[in-house]
């Protein structure tokens, strides 16, 4: 992997801060996102229960044939609309002079919304995360960088993220969606597999990446998965191992 960190001008994007599923089991999804650490709050939107991030960031569980919903990019149950957060309205306004020629753009004062070239609904809002303060958290200890000494490592029940992470999509056509999200949104390309992947970020600073997009012979369009944000690699594995308790099945992992 090739690694390639420019700061540039560009649409302030924060970050992913609204996922909206639908789901064929919305009883079973709720389960698992509350054995997962996400908050169960009163739902702003009638028909959809919603959870959240220690942030703010919100995932919303729809019945699957709800008509509220944007077409799905795949069959069964799936992510259907990804809102990014933005700073400001004057970047609000860039975007929506920007993605004004893309398919079902639509537009208003408080919201822009487009489909990306992988037929994803995307939408853009003035950002709605809160500031929370960073928790302490004993180092990591490595070859060469030791960071903590005579110290035990934390022990976490479960899992509360703080945030979510980042997406990833399975693409038929990487080159077109990664030259969408650079040139139409001002991402950052982190990383990339020669014709197979790319990591890219919505902010010049930032983490490595907010969406991976992967390419695979013969795979269709679709959601890989979502990560979200906990405090440490203990955190990682306290999580993993109370979704062991829970019994759900694992794909890699804690």
């Amino acid at each position: 992997m090739a690694a390639l960190y420019l700061i540039k001008e560009g649409h302030m994007i924060t970050g992913i801060e609204i996922l909206k599923f639908g789901v064929e089991d919305r009883e079973e999804a709720k389960r698992f996102l509350a054995d997962f650490g996400l908050t169960a709050t009163a739902s702003d939107i009638d028909r959809a229960d919603l959870y959240q991030t220690q942030n703010g960031c919100k995932i919303y569980l729809y019945d699957i044939d709800d008509a509220r919903l944007p077409q799905a990019i795949e069959a069964g149950s799936t992510l259907r609309e990804v809102t990014w957060g933005v700073e400001s309205e004057e970047d609000l306004a860039r975007l929506a002079e920007t993605l004004s020629a893309e398919p079902a753009f639509k537009a208003s004062a408080q919201r822009v919304e487009c489909l990306d070239p992988n037929g994803m609904t995307l939408v853009f809002e003035p950002t709605i995360v809160k500031d929370i303060p960073h928790a302490k958290t004993e180092g990591i200890n490595q070859f060469g960088h030791i960071q903590r000494i005579n110290a035990a490592s934390p022990v976490y029940e479960k899992a509360e993220p703080v945030d979510i992470g980042h997406v990833v999509f399975f693409t038929p056509d990487l080159k077109t969606t990664q030259a969408f999200y650079i040139e139409k949104l001002g991402f950052y390309l982190s990383d990339a597999y020669t014709n197979r992947g790319a990591f890219l970020r919505c902010r010049g600073k930032g983490f490595h990446h907010d969406l991976f997009l992967l390419s695979i012979p013969n795979k269709p369009t679709g959601l890989n998965h979502v990560a979200f944000v906990v405090r440490d690699i203990h955190e990682v594995i306290g999580g993993g191992l109370n979704m062991n308790r829970q019994k759900w099945s694992t794909f890699i992992g804690p």
